[in-house]
């Protein structure tokens, strides 16, 4: 038998002898509606920078900048990333949070999502503006060496 079969066609029929009826069907290519609850633990940065991600050319040269962490983790609960943002966020430079055990790659994604802010204004700001141009010309990779031609303008 299928397990898809109903044993009455009477959908009533089940309530009735304190049996669950088996889900209705969904008619073929829709998916059936989640049972769990759509909670989101995710909080949301106080800052807006309007970039994805911060090249790492950029992040190599501000890595002796002064920065200061949202002290509330950001990030999902039980996570490895929770984990390692509660061990950097006690640094107050960029180097520091990576001998604290942050990854470049956090570093990118939490300049760009405003987790992390650099304490000099223009510094962030210039490093923000920087990124959106990278996106904006649509390039995978930033050199060292661009990122150095880009300063003599």
């Amino acid at each position: 038998k299928s397990p898809n079969r109903l044993l009455f066609k009477d959908r009533a029929a089940y309530k009735r002898f304190g049996l669950i009826p088996p889900p209705p069907q969904q008619p073929h290519g829709k998916k059936a509606p989640s049972l769990k609850p759509q909670i989101s633990f995710r909080k949301r940065s106080s800052i807006d920078t309007g970039v994805r991600t911060i090249p790492m050319a950029l992040i190599d040269a501000a890595l002796d900048e002064d920065c200061t962490c949202m002290q509330e983790n950001p990030k999902y609960p039980n996570s490895k990333s929770y984990d390692l943002y509660e061990e950097y966020k006690k640094g107050t430079t960029l180097r520091e949070l990576l001998k604290l055990g942050a990854r470049r790659a956090d570093l990118s994604n939490d300049i760009a999502r405003g987790y992390i802010v650099l304490d000099d204004p223009a510094a962030q700001q210039d490093m923000i503006s920087q990124a959106l141009q990278y996106e904006a010309e649509g390039k995978r990779k930033l050199s060292s060496q661009q990122y150095d031609d880009d300063d003599d303008d």
